[in-house]
């Protein structure tokens, strides 16, 4: 396997992570670039309440593919 990380804009994630896929992608993650900082955003409300926002300002993105050519391609 090989691992493909980009650091993506809130408003990008799905464009992105639809693109990995259809790039051959075998599994895209998403998560927050900048956890364990003080810029860290919860994705959380309380119970009974909305969530606060619907994805971090920035994301961390990591797409594996089968070989490293498709990870190359998809840079």
């Amino acid at each position: 396997m090989f691992e493909l990380q980009l650091l993506c804009p809130e408003d990008r994630v799905e464009l992105l992570s639809e693109a990995l896929d259809a790039m051959a992608a075998l599994s895209v993650s998403v998560e927050d670039a900048d956890a364990q900082t003080e810029a860290e955003q919860a994705l959380f409300g309380e119970p009974g309440m909305p969530a606060p926002r619907e994805g971090w300002q920035r994301s961390r993105m990591v797409a594996l593919f089968s070989t490293q050519e498709l990870a190359r391609e998809a840079q």
